[in-house]
């Protein structure tokens, strides 16, 4: 019994871990990092990711247009070094990045044996201890340098009615939302909580058969099933709290920011709402 307790502790240190915000600018690293792109409606461009790093966020993304560009390179079989490079340097420095503003900004290299044309979509960046920023960032790259038209990328990190459809599984909407550790701590509680639920429950029985079988000791065995059916009880009701949380977070909590290409196609969603002033359901018509 100690054990499953214990590992319910673990559980609900792994939920405040997860809603602890470390040093990086989102909670949770976005859909695109891992290479789950918006669907693209034009073939002139594609999607690409670039790491960085360097000692300032301008260094970081700095480094991941320079990664970027030798990617590009490498693939026509050219290299960029020395005065191409202090170029793209000199255009990066040109832009300002900040910790908590997002900027887009779209470059048109044209080099003797190399063109492209490539636009910033969105960044993601960590900073570690030492005080070295990591930084990814999201591009739209031309097919064809003077043939693109790149398009503008929404990004959200609401899942609306689905997250809460998926969290009828414990856990499972908040896997779905990209958050790792607060879906397993879920979805691992409510199996040690089930399992404290059975032990409890068939110990009372246990001494319910032995006070009578055994009538010399009833009472006894009798306080003991009373202290069994009252964790038992506990453990219901912790089980249901947990589950009511699973729901109400898996509805209306951030997940990881994923991002939407308008396709011109109008629809409606729907969006569970909860704050000071009111509580419900949210219908959006997207046009």
């Amino acid at each position: 019994m100690k054990t499953i307790f214990v590992f319910l502790l673990l559980c609900l240190c792994g939920i405040s871990m997860q809603a602890a915000r470390p040093d990086k600018s989102d909670k949770i690293a976005p859909r695109w990092k891992n290479g789950a792109f918006p669907k693209n409606h034009d073939n002139s461009y594609y999607f690409k990711v670039a790491h960085g790093e360097g000692r300032t966020l301008s260094d970081a993304c700095e480094s991941a247009v320079l990664t970027l560009v030798g990617d590009l390179a490498s693939m026509h079989g050219v290299s960029v070094k020395g005065t191409a490079i202090e170029k793209i340097k000199a255009e990066s420095r040109d832009h300002v990045y900040t910790e908590n503003i997002e900027h887009n900004y779209t470059y048109n290299l044209d080099f003797d044996n190399f063109k492209t044309a490539f636009t910033q979509i969105d960044i993601y960046w960590e900073k570690e201890n030492g005080g070295i920023y990591n930084c990814w960032v999201l591009f739209e790259v031309a097919n064809n340098a003077d043939k693109v038209r790149f398009q503008e990328v929404t990004f959200t990190k609401k899942y609306g009615i689905r997250g809460l459809a998926y969290s009828l599984i414990p856990g499972v909407g908040q896997l779905y939302k990209g958050s790792t550790a607060k879906g397993l701590s879920i979805l691992g509680g409510e199996a040690a909580l089930a399992a404290a639920i059975v032990l409890c429950e068939n110990t009372r029985a246990s001494y319910v058969k032995k006070m009578r079988e055994q009538p010399a000791h009833a009472k006894t065995y009798n306080s003991k099933a009373d202290n069994w059916e009252t964790g038992r009880n506990v453990c219901i009701g912790a089980a249901a709290a947990l589950y009511i949380y699973n729901l109400v977070d898996a509805a209306i909590a951030n997940g990881a920011k994923r991002g939407r290409i308008q396709s011109g196609r109008k629809y409606l969603s729907m969006t569970p709402v909860m704050g000071a002033e009111c509580n419900g359901l949210a219908l959006t018509f997207h046009f």
